[in-house]
């Protein structure tokens, strides 16, 4: 498990997790308050190291639909059972990713809080997502 809060060296600590061996051992990663944007999620999205991640969460950081979809389409985030996003940019067209047939197949726990991009309109969609569990469709938060 790795734990970071801070956003002094996030560009360099996004590299580490990504490039670094041993970090393909890590079943949580969490990573608060950076200022994260969309490319760091594409970058952790696009790496080998987090496919034994059951865990993630990139609360209160500046990511956006495009990171989200990256996130939800990464084949190497598929054992990831709970999903924390509260505080970032997120609006509709991301979960346009995660409404997608075979996304995120083990998802369980998802923590949208605070994500003022999303409407009723996109709520209305993951609600109706039947492929998706009802802890997903239904037990989110956005608010």
């Amino acid at each position: 498990e790795i734990g970071w809060c801070g956003e002094e060296h996030r560009d360099h600590l996004v590299r580490e997790v990504c490039t670094t061996e041993h970090m393909g051992l890590l079943r949580t990663l969490h990573i608060h308050s950076n200022l994260l944007e969309d490319r760091h999620a594409e970058q952790l999205a696009a790496s080998p190291n987090l496919r034994h991640l059951t865990t993630l969460s990139l609360a209160h950081n500046q990511i956006g639909s495009a990171g989200f979809a990256a996130l939800a389409r990464s084949p190497h985030l598929r054992e990831l059972e709970s999903l924390t996003l509260q505080g970032n940019r997120i609006g509709d067209e991301g979960l346009d990713a995660l409404i997608a047939p075979d996304t995120l197949p083990a998802l369980k726990w998802l923590d949208m809080n605070n994500n003022k991009g999303i409407t009723d309109e996109g709520v209305a969609r993951v609600e109706a997502a039947e492929h998706l569990p009802d802890t997903v469709r239904k037990g989110w938060r956005r608010w």
